[in-house]
Order: structure tokens, then sequence, then C-alpha cells
């Protein structure tokens, strides 16, 4: 199993504080007829299961598919992700950038009174 796609989102509002990650993962299956020599197959299949729960406490897992083609799982994990992004989630450059944001805000305000105090 390797992880190929990973998304991490954030939630914080009042006193909730919480995270929210979506994985697709990729698994190789082999398999090999005994009776038949010349017979081999192997097939790559997806994964996608998400981890949430408040931060810094033990998170949950659910899956969402399991042993589908990259299409369908990715549809899946972009079906996830928009849900979560419209439910207020973040992504941590999302997260980053609103943080810049913030303080830029604050350097505004604070240089505003300090104009105002001249």
């Amino acid at each position: 199993m390797a992880i190929i796609e990973q998304a991490n989102l954030f939630y914080q509002k009042g006193s909730s504080d919480k995270e929210y990650n979506i994985y697709i993962d990729e698994e190789y299956y082999e398999e090999d007829d005994d009776d038949d020599e010349d017979y081999y197959e192997e097939e790559t299949l997806y994964t996608v299961y998400c981890t949430y729960g408040r931060r810094g406490s033990a998170a949950h897992t659910t899956y969402k598919a399991r042993d589908v083609e990259y299409d369908e799982a990715w549809d899946i994990f972009q079906k996830v992700l928009n849900q979560k992004l419209s439910k207020g989630y973040l992504t941590s450059k999302a997260k980053a950038t609103k943080k810049a944001a913030d303080v830029i805000k604050k350097k505004v305000k604070l240089a505003k009174i300090e104009m105002v105090n001249l």
C-alpha cells in the first residue's frame, strides 16, 4: 500500500478544533495459477479512506471505497473534499493564507491607530 493522494483539512470555530484527512491508497494484487504455468495477472486497485476527529486526539477511520479503479477513487476523493470545503473546512494552505490575511489586517489596524494618535 502506498498513499498517492492526500488532503489535510482543518476546521476551527468556537471551541471546535477538528481535522479531516482524505487519502487514496494504491494496492497491487498479483494472481498466479498453479495449474497453468503461463497464467500470471497483476492488477492495481485503489482505496479511499478518511481519518477525522478533534485535533490532538486519536483519529477515527472510515473507508469510502475499496478496491476500485483510479478514476472512481479520484471522483470519490474529490466529492468528499468538496463536501468538507463547503462545510467550512480549510486546507492547510488555505489556513496559512487565512492566518497571513489576519496578520496583515491586524497590522493595518495597528497602523491606522498609530496614525490617529499622531
